[in-house]
């Protein structure tokens, strides 16, 4: 017979069992509105879209003030639409001229209109 996982390895690394299963099934769900991801990529997307949904859930639930009952439900949110934004995050961040916007910030703080 089969052991049921220990509520104490869970507890230890912050996580709960409802969390954990809503992030993954929230994950998994959001591979289908990625297209073109190979194999790797779609178990990168699944694990990071699981461990987002996992670690941020309760933050964001204790964040915004709401009820501990409705972090199952944040979890499967933040696994659905997590990689999403961390995509578009990192787009952001390849795609923007860092050193124009550093040259642009200096020259309105020391004057710029010169």
């Amino acid at each position: 017979m089969e052991q049921p996982a220990d509520p104490g390895v869970l507890a230890a690394l912050g996580l709960k069992l409802a969390t954990i299963v809503s992030g993954a099934v929230g994950s998994f769900i959001s591979l289908r509105f990625f297209d073109g991801l190979t194999t790797a990529q779609k178990w990168t997307t699944f694990i990071g879209g699981w461990g987002l949904a996992a670690y941020l859930a309760a933050p964001l639930t204790a964040y915004f003030e709401l009820r501990p009952a409705l972090e199952t439900g944040i979890s499967l949110a933040v696994g659905l639409f997590g990689m999403s934004i961390a995509a578009a995050v990192i787009k952001v961040i390849r795609d923007t001229d860092w050193g124009g916007l550093v040259t642009a910030i200096l020259n309105r703080k020391g004057g710029g209109g010169q």
